[in-house]
């Protein structure tokens, strides 16, 4: 990530006022199944950490990390007035120092693969990283789906750098350079007419 595009992150940075949006509260909702009191859970981009703390109610351990300072400052701020035992926040990129192969139970990236210059190499570390039977959850901007007003105002703001540049996915892309890495499809849930989508990967075999 660029550096004035992470300078964005740190400026909007902000300690989570404790309610979840209704996207969020629906990400929560389709990921809790996947977790167990036993599961060891890695939260890539979790800014302001206020769904870590509600995904760390149904996990064993949850390691919540983002590369921006001003997010997990925010993150420990919130996390010091009412700390979880089973959480805590990292200031880190997805990269092999996050642990060895097979580390984690479940790894999330919520609202992260559309400001990914490349996917498939930060696919590929998740992969690494899951034990074998694990589970990948994204929620992603697919805002190469089709054409809109909303995605016509997100240009212009990038244009303009008022926000950072979201690459224009297809659901059909990602989907198959996930299984190019070698993990199987579970299920796919719609958030919103974004369009943004919720998907549910396991580690089943080998990478490729």
């Amino acid at each position: 990530m660029a550096r004035h595009e992470m300078a964005f992150w740190d400026k909007v940075s902000s300690p989570s006022s404790g309610k979840l949006s209704a996207s969020a509260r629906q990400i929560l909702l389709i990921t809790r199944p996947y977790l167990r009191p036993s599961s060891r859970l890695l939260d890539v981009g979790c800014g302001s950490g206020l769904l870590s703390r509600h995904l760390a109610a149904y996990a064993g351990e949850v390691l919540a990390i983002d590369p921006s300072r001003g997010m997990i400052e925010a993150a420990l701020a919130s996390h010091h007035a009412q700390e979880v035992p089973n959480l805590s926040f990292r200031q880190a990129y997805l990269n092999a120092e996050l642990g060895s192969p097979a580390t984690y139970d479940v790894l999330t990236a919520f609202n992260v693969l559309h400001y990914l210059e490349e996917v498939e190499p930060f696919l590929q570390e998740a992969f690494r990283l899951l034990k074998p039977g694990g589970y990948f959850i994204t929620a992603t901007a697919f805002l190469g789906e089709k054409r809109s007003l909303r995605r016509a105002f997100m240009i212009m703001l990038t244009r303009l750098g008022i926000i950072p540049r979201m690459h224009f996915l297809r659901v059909e892309e990602v989907a198959t350079q996930l299984t190019n890495v070698g993990f199987t499809q579970i299920e796919q849930q719609a958030l919103s007419s974004l369009p943004e989508y919720l998907l549910v990967y396991q580690k089943t075999q080998e990478g490729l």
